[in-house]
């Protein structure tokens, strides 16, 4: 559901900050606001923890 909502930000920022508001700024602040928000809130996936436990394989072989 998460991904869902992540996908919509571009739609949703240029309807409400283009459309609604009628700004081209505040539709590139939404957007990115939307990022931020959900780059912030999302738990850390497993791909970052296993390149966490790859360096500190790499960092032993030296």
């Amino acid at each position: 559901m998460i991904n869902l909502l992540a996908a919509l930000v571009p739609y949703a920022a240029v309807l409400i900050g283009m459309y609604i508001l009628h700004n081209a700024w505040l539709t590139i602040l939404l957007y990115y606001f939307g990022v931020i928000v959900f780059a912030v809130c999302r738990k850390p996936s497993d791909l970052w923890k296993m390149a966490g436990d790859m360096k500190v394989v790499a960092d032993s072989a030296l």
